[in-house]
């Protein structure tokens, strides 16, 4: 009797899956990001959260300008190493760019200590290293490319398309089978 029951369980759930899968266009991700905000956020856009650390906002114009016009990202300024860390640990991030120099550390101390307390954080980092030294000193932190020390529109075009390439956040995705 029991099998029985179990049967039609299942089949009620391939019934609902089957009614609510063309209805449903966002991502895992998502899902488990809106069930954190409270309210109705359920069905909301998929948000591409970028973390930015620097002390001296002024230089990055066009590259905030550009980011702010892709209509799902959103931009959260922190000023310190030490704020970055404390608002980063355990946080669902997708992205971090990190200033060369920081008030209280450099960029490199700072995304050396982020894997520490956020191993799955995808950062960029701001600076002028020759290409050679640049990934001889970010190999294994994550580090998906380094911006120009004042990076322009094309630069942040290159960072999304980095960020798209590896995650696919950009595109809203179906829902998995095993959500």
């Amino acid at each position: 009797m029991l099998e029985a029951g179990e049967a039609v369980a299942a089949d009620n759930v391939a019934a609902i899956d089957s009614l609510l899968r063309p209805m449903l266009s966002f991502s895992k991700k998502t899902v488990a990001r809106s069930s954190g905000y409270g309210g109705n956020n359920f069905l909301r856009s998929i948000i591409l959260t970028i973390v930015f650390i620097a002390k001296d906002f002024s230089r990055f114009g066009a590259l905030v300008s550009r980011l702010r016009r892709e209509k799902h990202v959103e931009l959260i300024p922190v000023v310190t190493g030490a704020a970055g860390l404390s608002h980063l640990q355990d946080a669902s991030i997708d992205l971090v760019i990190v200033d060369e120099q920081l008030e209280d550390m450099s960029g490199l101390e700072f995304i050396n200590r982020l894997v520490k307390v956020n191993p799955l954080a995808n950062t960029a980092l701001v600076g002028a290293l020759p290409e050679e030294e640049f990934h001889e000193s970010t190999e294994g932190l994550g580090v998906l490319l380094q911006l120009p020390r004042q990076p322009g529109e094309q630069d942040a075009e290159t960072l999304l398309a980095a960020l798209n390439k590896i995650s696919g956040l950009l595109q809203p995705a179906t829902v998995q089978a095993d959500l």
